[in-house]
């Protein structure tokens, strides 16, 4: 009989190259720039009826809403609705006290609602049962007006030559 001739061992596999370390992460996308606004509600006497919701006016989402405590956030540029509610009916003013609500935008502007309701950004009390208000984002604060002018400084007097020393 004969033997095998045992084979030859297997050959071993080559080594593994370490592993790539994974790729970065792409940076997360900034927020787009906000503007802080804050609204303050002074509730009548029945602040259980006052609500108030912050709606985008293009998409109609609700973004905020809250209630008599008013609230404050930071929102984009764009278009909205600010709805301030009275349940009763009666508004916030005045026949069960003197509530008034203000937006203030950006520290900077307090923007009041005419009758009309046509001008941006507000401020509001004896409206029934809701409030709604559109403004819009940027807001573009009216120019300043120019400072009066200054009344002339009178001309100072001319320097009184000195004395001679008393002899």
């Amino acid at each position: 009989g004969g033997g095998g001739d045992g084979g030859s061992p297997p050959p071993s596999p080559p080594p593994s190259p370490p592993p790539s370390p994974p790729p970065p992460l792409p940076p997360p996308p900034s927020p787009p720039p906000c503007t802080w606004f804050l609204l303050e509600i002074v509730p009548d006497n029945n602040p259980s009826e006052t609500s108030w919701t912050l709606v985008d006016a293009d998409t109609r989402r609700v973004l905020q809403a809250g209630g008599a405590e008013g609230g404050e956030g930071c929102i984009t540029d764009g278009n909205y609705i600010l709805s301030v509610r009275d349940e009763y009916g009666d508004g916030i003013c005045c026949a069960v006290g003197n509530g008034r609500f203000t937006l203030t935008v950006a520290h900077a502007y307090k923007m009041r609602a005419t009758s009309s309701g046509s001008h941006p950004i507000l401020s509001g009390s004896d409206f029934g049962q809701v409030s709604s208000i559109r403004f819009s984002l940027p807001y573009l604060a009216p120019p300043p007006s120019p400072p009066p002018p200054s009344p002339p400084s009178p001309p100072s007097p001319p320097p009184s030559p000195p004395k001679p020393p008393p002899s």
